[in-house]
């Protein structure tokens, strides 16, 4: 499984199964919606802390980066 998405469920508490329960009502018709949401605003987050502008391309070292900043919140 993606790690990110792991990383989302974590840090919404729930288990991926779960997750999937729950964002399939929340989001009907669009079942990783939320995820897709939860990972666009981690990136903006880490492009503001990182001083890296959100309309630019992220290489290997700063997906590298983003994945150890994004589980160790």
């Amino acid at each position: 499984m993606n790690p990110r998405y792991l990383a989302y469920c974590k840090m919404m508490g729930k288990t991926p199964d779960e997750m999937l329960v729950h964002d399939a009502i929340e989001w009907p018709g669009g079942i990783m919606t939320g995820f897709m949401l939860w990972i666009q605003g981690k990136w903006w987050e880490w492009d503001g802390l990182n001083n890296h502008p959100s309309r630019e391309p992220h290489g290997e070292a700063q997906h590298k980066a983003f994945d150890l900043w994004l589980n160790n919140q």
